[in-house]
């Protein structure tokens, strides 16, 4: 089965030789237009070469409740016989700190044990200031970050020759334990096999514990394993929902 909310794609994995396969799996994602989008389901025959495709169904986002968990059936189009049932549960973004038992309650229900995530990151790179030149080739670095929390990691563009990068980017990325994790940045030059040429580490915890869990732009300093940096600092907006 493939999952698409909006223009993101998730895919399940494949089930052998039944009419009634059972998938039993999550997925969890950040809806960017609650009111307008809805979750495609499209269900294909794995084969040799070109998947043989099944049937759709569709389920509009706006039909959810916040905080509210849902199990249906959904009859598939395309097919003369054929549903697929799926549980689904929505949480609308807050700034209550009180939200995190919350969730992790709902989250339970859905499926005991499971890594379900609890809040959601937004983290706004403005620009990097002062990188240094690569050491290998004394020329200015093609900068790009890396933004990770665990095993979650997104990229900002690559900029050619630039020791002042205006990256004005933004990474969305959903934590599973806000109050243990680290949000981890690794400014990377493409130029020199990706090699990282700074870095910067936050606990997640900083964000949570400041007022209305928002830390507004400033800068911080860069830190690099080879040695210290001269002024080299990445600014910074942080929110956490």
């Amino acid at each position: 089965v493939f999952i698409v909310p909006g223009s993101i794609e998730y895919r399940t994995k494949t089930i052998d030789n039944t009419l009634n396969p059972e998938w039993n799996e999550i997925f969890e994602f950040v809806v960017e237009q609650y009111e307008s989008d809805s979750i495609e389901f499209e269900v294909y025959d794995e084969d040799l070469g070109k998947d043989d495709f099944i049937g759709r169904a569709q389920l509009p986002l706006n039909t959810l409740v916040d905080d509210d968990h849902i199990n249906t059936w959904l009859t598939l189009q395309d097919i003369k016989n054929g549903s697929l049932n799926v549980s689904l549960q929505y949480f609308s973004l807050t700034k209550q700190k009180s939200a995190l038992e919350i969730i992790e309650r709902k989250n339970n229900e859905v499926k005991k044990g499971e890594k379900l995530s609890k809040a959601l990151l937004v983290c706004y790179i403005d620009r990097c200031l002062n990188l240094p030149q690569s050491k290998k080739t004394r020329q200015e670095p093609n900068p790009f970050c890396r933004v990770k929390v665990e095993g979650t990691e997104t990229k900002t563009q690559t900029y050619e020759s630039q020791t002042n990068p205006q990256f004005e980017h933004i990474s969305q990325i959903l934590c599973s334990n806000p109050l243990h994790e680290k949000l981890k940045i690794y400014v990377c030059n493409a130029k020199c096999k990706n090699e990282v040429i700074a870095y910067f580490e936050m606990p997640i915890k900083e964000v949570y514990d400041a007022d209305t869990m928002t830390i507004d732009t400033q800068s911080y300093p860069l830190k690099s394993v080879s040695g210290p940096l001269d002024k080299t600092e990445i600014i910074l907006h942080l929110s956490l929902f």
